[in-house]
């Protein structure tokens, strides 16, 4: 028996039968979603200083609130998990063939200020310094947007964190 849409079909149905849906009665989420309430403020600030793109004040103090939370001394926030562990494998010249253990987050935390600035480099196209646009090596648009660091800040206000650190915080029933 071959299976559509958690209903079953025989193997020798015809393929012109349009297929069965299944109606969900509850939600299962991959992440519930969880908003302290301070993620506003930031998202505002960014649209007063007319900084939506993937720079601002936003971005840096996301960077340097995360490094104060960790003990780092240098981060760099991306747009996705995916790509912060993409340019973790290059820098580190990680390559076919290679064992790879992995996990998520949009923040690539940095051993030093050289590793740093060329990984700013490549999430940023590999601009070259110059008056027009050059690229002498492969980039990336990876860099994370002044919207989401701002709410990447909200969530890690003293008040967010104790939400989890003390346990008593539960997601709502969905």
């Amino acid at each position: 028996m071959w299976y559509n849409n958690a209903q079953p079909m025989r193997k020798d149905s015809k393929a012109d039968n349009p297929p069965l849906t299944l109606t969900m009665k509850k939600r299962i989420w991959l992440s519930a979603p969880a908003m302290c309430g301070k993620e506003m403020e930031f998202i505002k600030q960014a649209f007063e200083e007319n900084w939506i793109a993937p720079l601002g004040s936003n971005v840096n103090a996301f960077e340097a609130e995360m490094c104060e939370h960790i003990g780092a001394k240098h981060a760099v926030a991306m747009v996705t998990g995916t790509s912060a562990i993409h340019l973790a494998l290059k820098y580190l010249g990680v390559g076919t063939g290679d064992i790879v253990t992995t996990s998520g987050g949009g923040m690539l935390i940095c051993p030093d200020e050289d590793s740093k600035r060329r990984i700013l480099k490549w999430i940023t196209q590999s601009r070259d310094e110059a008056r027009h646009y050059e690229h002498s090596e492969l980039g990336f648009n990876y860099r994370m947007s002044n919207i989401c660091a701002g709410i990447g800040r909200g969530q890690l206000t003293a008040t967010f964190l104790q939400m989890f650190s003390n346990g008593a915080y539960a997601f709502p029933a969905m």
